[in-house]
């Protein structure tokens, strides 16, 4: 299993220390060269349209270099023909427990067709317990938890991901929480084993003045923001509901 860390040229400070973190842990790992959003034609690429409908604000250039680093790495990670691989930012924290529990994981889900265990999520909710890791607590997660410093990903949910992609629409970690809430194919493990470091990401951050849900606002932002959070409740729920309901008929 290969971790791929995605890491903008001029930050050379945070590769030395998540390099030396891996290289402690004797993980296969590789740099991931990440994309300055400012530096490419990034409103050619990206569905604002649709992001002001959901999201109720504009998406933003550091946010659109971020997404399209992340699909750099998952390219990478199918180009490698890899079964399996850990995508981190350059600001994660990694627990000297990640590669052991990250084989646990897969030893547990090794019959289920995953797409994606968060190693950092930031909540639990709509979450059911699955099993025990050691000190650890594994999750089926039917509301995808925010954050994505650390995602453990399945080739196919990789291939899924990719496939289904067309422009960049929303903020990395809102897509992933649209792509996999409600498909009981995601995953998370309390605690996290990912945290992220005291700083912001920069590909996600540069350029920005603001906070991200304050850029270029829609009058009804906050109708927006609260529509989109109830579907994505009323899925996690009716996903929840399925879960359940099938463990019951085993």
């Amino acid at each position: 299993m290969k971790v791929y860390v995605i890491n903008l040229d001029n930050s050379l400070s945070r590769w030395e220390k998540i390099s030396q973190d891996l290289g402690h842990l004797n993980a296969s790992f590789e740099r991931v060269s990440a994309i300055y959003g400012k530096s490419i034609d990034w409103q050619a690429v990206s569905d604002d349209q649709y992001c002001r409908a959901y999201m109720g604000r504009s998406i933003q250039p550091g946010e659109v270099g971020c997404f399209m680093s992340h699909v750099k790495a998952l390219q990478k990670f199918i180009d490698d023909s890899e079964d399996y691989a850990i995508v981190l930012e350059d600001d994660s924290q990694v627990s000297t427990d990640l590669l052991k529990l990250a084989d646990q994981v897969l030893a547990r889900l090794k019959t289920s067709d995953f797409y994606a265990v968060n190693l950092g999520p930031s909540d639990y909710k709509y979450a059911s317990v699955i099993g025990h890791l050691d000190a650890y607590q594994l999750y089926c997660t039917h509301r995808f938890p925010m954050l994505a410093t650390g995602i453990l990903w399945s080739r196919r949910g990789a291939q899924e991901f990719l496939k289904q992609f067309k422009l960049v629409s929303l903020p990395y970690d809102n897509y992933l929480r649209v792509f996999l809430t409600g498909t009981n194919k995601s995953y998370s493990i309390k605690p996290s084993i990912v945290t992220p470091a005291d700083f912001e990401s920069d590909i996600d951050t540069e350029g920005l003045t603001q906070k991200r849900s304050q850029l270029n606002r829609s009058k009804n932002y906050f109708l927006i923001k609260q529509k989109r959070m109830l579907t994505e409740k009323l899925r996690a729920s009716i996903s929840m509901l399925i879960f359940k309901l099938s463990k019951e008929i085993e």
